[in-house]
């Protein structure tokens, strides 16, 4: 699943994620240490571009946080508003505190954007924590979702 331990350069997964987000207009990162139990993270790069906030959906297994965002940020940039996305989809919208994003939260997408895209790094980029409801979690009701929302 890491494509980085398959032997990809830097370089050759930038590539990857820039060609990504000129065709499909986003980028969906996921990280975990296993990728089918709870515990990771998933984050948008290139969402941006379009003046909307940048998505973290956290402590779901890779499969369904990556396919909820990229479910959300397709309809996204079609124009549709975000509010009623996260809704119909049966989650809400949360504030990341600003500590969260100084430290490896979004890392590929900081790297992105100085590497790739350094001729039109943002000056000022959101971000917004998407906590899923209980249909995107676990029947057993055990993994709690981290708020972002406060300081670390």
């Amino acid at each position: 699943m890491c494509i980085k331990c398959d032997g990809y350069s830097d370089e050759e997964i930038m590539r990857g994620i820039d060609l990504a987000i000129r065709v499909e207009g986003f980028f969906v990162q996921g990280v975990a240490e296993d990728p089918d139990t709870p515990g990771g993270w998933s984050y948008t790069i290139g969402l941006t571009d379009f003046d909307l906030p940048e998505l973290v959906v956290m402590d779901l297994p890779l499969s369904v946080s990556v396919g909820l965002l990229t479910s959300v940020a397709a309809r996204l940039i079609t124009g549709h508003e975000l509010a009623v996305v996260a809704s119909d989809l049966d989650c809400a919208l949360g504030p990341i505190h600003l500590d969260h994003l100084d430290r490896d939260l979004i890392l590929v997408w900081l790297e992105y954007y100085a590497e790739m895209r350094a001729d039109c790094l943002p000056s000022r980029a959101q971000f917004l924590q998407l906590v899923p409801g209980p249909t995107h979690r676990c029947s057993c009701g055990d993994v709690a979702i981290t708020d972002l929302s406060r300081s670390c």
